[in-house]
């Protein structure tokens, strides 16, 4: 499904693994969510730590100080996850992402930042949190882009 309209650009992406006869689901703990990052990520991508807040948070734009940034992402409940592409010049790319949940599909995965230093990296990041999300049993995987964001990287 893609839409676009003036001021914004919707895409989302089915992750076709879920069915109505499938096994009953049971709460995300966060450390399948970790072992799902880990075990997906590759290419320099790497599950965020809590020291890479600094890059994620320049990366990002956020106006959030990194304190809110770490108390969010890094508690016993993350609000967020985040994934970091590192090279040996340093952290260059960054993905803020959480999860949703709808009383008629169940969980969704949102991607809500991608930060990315070339258009050709757009594709395999994409791919690697469409696995992330097939593994935790999303039905989708959602990315709304705004234009202005566009415009500002």
């Amino acid at each position: 499904f893609f839409f676009s309209h003036h001021q914004f650009t919707i895409a989302s992406f089915i992750c076709p693994t879920v069915s109505p006869m499938s096994p009953p689901r049971i709460a995300l703990k966060v450390e399948a969510i970790h072992q799902a990052i880990d075990e997906e990520c590759s290419n320099g991508w790497r599950r965020a730590k809590m020291d890479n807040v600094p890059d994620v948070k320049r990366l990002t734009a956020s106006l959030l100080t990194e304190e809110t940034l770490v108390r969010d992402g890094f508690g016993n409940v993350p609000l967020y996850y985040s994934l970091i592409l590192e090279t040996k010049d340093g952290v260059c790319g960054a993905v803020v992402f959480f999860f949703e949940y709808s009383t008629w599909e169940g969980r969704v995965l949102f991607l809500k930042r991608l930060v990315i230093p070339s258009e050709e990296m757009r594709l395999p990041i994409l791919q690697t949190l469409a696995k992330i999300a097939v593994r935790l049993d999303c039905v989708r995987l959602v990315w709304q882009v705004i234009r202005l964001c566009i415009l500002y990287h």
